[in-house]
C-alpha cells in the first residue's frame, strides 16, 4: 500500500458508451437531488414566513425583517445555484436519453418522450419563488405604507 504522500499513477479506462439503464438511473438520482433542493427551498421559504408572522413584534419590525431578508436571500442564492447545477445535469441526461431512442425498438417512444425543464427555466422558478417569499415577508409593511400614503 502506497503512503499518503507517495505519487501513484492510475490508469483510467478508455471512454465508453453509457447504457440506457445507466442513463435512466442517473436521471432518477439527479431528479431526486434537484427536487430535494427545490423542496428544501420551499420549506425554507415557509419557515422564514412562519417565523416572522408567528410574533407580532417581528411582523412589523423592519430592522428584524431586513436581517432575515438578507439571510434568506443568501440562502436562496446558495440553494438556487445548487438546484440549477443539478438541473443542468438532469437536462443533459434527458437529452442523452432522447438521442439514444433511435437505437431501441418498442421503447424508443418512451425514451423520445423524456424531458426535463431547462436550467434557465429552473433559474426563473428559483428567482420567482424568492421574490414571492420576500413580497409575502414584507406585505404587512407594504400595506401600512400604502395605507399611510394613498388613503385620505
Amino acid at each position: 500500500m502506497p503512503s499518503p504522500d507517495q505519487d501513484v499513477n492510475v490508469e483510467l479506462d478508455a471512454a465508453r458508451e453509457v447504457s440506457v439503464t445507466q442513463l435512466l438511473s442517473m436521471y432518477n438520482r439527479q431528479e431526486r437531488v434537484t427536487l430535494s433542493l427545490y423542496n428544501f427551498r420551499i420549506l425554507g421559504s415557509l419557515g422564514v414566513l412562519g417565523f416572522v408572522y408567528h410574533n407580532g413584534e417581528f411582523t412589523y419590525n423592519w430592522m428584524v425583517k431586513a436581517g432575515i431578508s438578507l439571510g434568506f436571500i443568501l440562502f436562496a442564492i446558495g440553494n438556487g445555484v445548487g438546484a440549477v447545477a443539478s438541473q443542468k445535469i438532469t437536462a443533459s441526461v434527458s437529452d442523452a436519453l432522447r438521442e439514444a431512442a433511435t437505437k431501441y425498438g418498442y421503447t424508443c417512444e418512451v425514451l423520445r418522450a423524456h424531458s426535463a425543464i431547462s436550467p434557465k427555466r429552473m433559474t426563473f422558478y428559483q428567482v420567482g419563488l424568492t421574490i414571492i417569499a420576500l413580497l409575502l415577508l414584507w406585505f404587512p409593511n407594504i400595506a401600512l405604507w400604502v395605507k399611510a400614503h394613498f388613503q385620505s
